[in-house]
């Protein structure tokens, strides 16, 4: 009998020992696939991180771009860089500014966009306006209106960014260049697509400001000034290739040297662009180059 007890403890033991080695076998199993969890999960909690830092670099990234794209279509609406700038950070406030109005007008449009059909007017005033803007611009001018058939362009002493170069030295000198920037108009617009321009040139006030109240648009226009009306009414008063100046460009030209000759070729008025019918004085620069500013 105490064998057989000590054989039953015995087996017991083995039992015992068996389910010991068992259990712990298991829990080192468990260890072990605890331990590859939290590797695994360490992966990927450096996974996520790493697609976080990936999706804020891509966010960061298209923010600059996309402020780059509205610097640029900012600088590319605004006359000068000062002006972009204020626009962009919204600290730009109406201004009242001594300005040079250029106006000018197709001969005979009506009829020609008649003939031509929409699209073909579209493509041909698209063409004309691209080759005008680009002598405009390489002058310093800017052009920000069309209407229809006209082109209107403008040169002031804008605010400019720190460091920023100005064109010219004063506003004389921009009444010169305004000149050849007119005779060039007629030039490319007979030579590269027929057409045969009208120009109205005139100087005075002008209020700048930007006709928008969406923050990502820029739309900087002219709000009123005498220069815009009178401009209007000179390039109504031009004959076909023809540019008329206003008597203020013409007498600041005449003060100082060069010398410029001119005279009062005639009076007139505009019905429709002057309801009142006042007479305004019609004036030819005799610039030996070319007969055609007036």
């Amino acid at each position: 009998e105490q064998k057989l007890n000590i054989a039953l403890m015995n087996a017991a033991t083995a039992r015992a020992e068996t389910r010991a080695k068992e259990a712990e076998a298991e829990t080192e199993r468990v260890a072990r696939q605890f331990a590859e969890t939290r590797a695994q999960a360490a992966e990927a909690a450096a996974e996520i991180a790493q697609l976080k830092a990936e999706a804020e670099q891509a966010r960061a990234e298209a923010e600059a771009a996309e402020q780059r794209r509205m610097r640029k279509r900012f600088e590319k609406g605004a006359p000068s860089l000062g002006v972009a700038d204020a626009l962009l950070d919204g600290t730009f406030e109406p201004i009242i500014l001594p300005t040079i109005i250029l106006q000018s007008d197709v001969k005979g449009y009506k009829r020609l966009s008649k003939g031509w059909g929409p699209i073909k007017t579209h493509q041909i005033m698209t063409r004309l306006f691209e080759l005008l803007e680009a002598i405009a611009r390489q002058y310093g001018f800017f052009p920000f209106k069309r209407i229809g058939d006209a082109l209107i362009i403008a040169y002031a002493d804008w605010p400019r960014r720190k460091y920023e170069r100005c064109k010219y030295n004063s506003i004389e000198d921009a009444e010169d260049a305004v000149i050849e920037v007119a005779r060039e108009f007629h030039q490319v617009a007979k030579g590269t697509l027929g057409l045969t321009l009208r120009v109205g040139i005139a100087k005075g006030d002008v209020l700048w400001c930007n006709q928008t109240t969406d923050p990502e648009e820029v739309k900087f226009d002219a709000a009123g000034g005498e220069a815009l009306n009178l401009a209007s009414r000179l390039e109504g008063l031009a004959k076909p290739g023809q540019s008329t100046v206003s008597e203020s460009i013409v007498k600041s030209r005449e003060s100082r040297p060069p010398k410029h000759r001119s005279r009062i070729m005639y009076r007139a008025s505009v019905p429709d662009k002057d309801p009142e019918g006042e007479e305004i004085k019609v004036w030819d620069i005799e610039d030996e180059e070319d007969s055609t500013i007036t």
